[in-house]
């Protein structure tokens, strides 16, 4: 194994383990004080913590928690859609379904750029980029 391979193996395994300790806080802040909307807490603090979130993918029923709880603050603008689409679209491809709105990617067969993963209705996913 060469060195850039050891690199990029000690770096994905400090990020899994990072990822695994910010979910006992993301948890414990879910549960004493709802979803960070906007109005009470900021629209840095809301994005960071939806990208903590977003990165929680060995708890796929916690991004589902925690998306009812976005898809009930963007009813009142206390969101960002684009958050709630990308978190949308994290759930769908983690739990092996098509996605919405095409934000999540994979490197394509000749590994020179970036594809959407599979997605549900194409011709109408502008529309539904835009409802969000």
């Amino acid at each position: 194994m060469n060195i850039n391979n050891l690199t990029k193996e000690f770096i994905s395994e400090n990020i899994s383990k990072t990822d695994s300790l910010n979910y006992f806080e993301l948890e414990n802040f879910i549960q004493n004080n709802g979803y960070p909307t906007i109005s009470r807490f900021g629209s840095t603090c809301s994005y960071n913590f939806w990208l903590m979130v977003q990165h929680q993918d060995n708890h796929i029923d916690f991004q589902e928690k925690v998306l009812l709880l976005m898809k009930e603050a963007l009813l009142k603008n206390e969101v960002s859609g684009k958050d709630y689409a990308y978190l949308t679209d994290r759930v769908l491809v983690n739990k092996g379904e098509k996605q919405m709105y095409g934000t999540q990617m994979t490197l394509n067969k000749e590994q020179t750029s970036y594809e959407p993963k599979s997605l549900f209705d194409p011709e109408k996913v502008n529309e539904r980029r835009m409802s969000v």
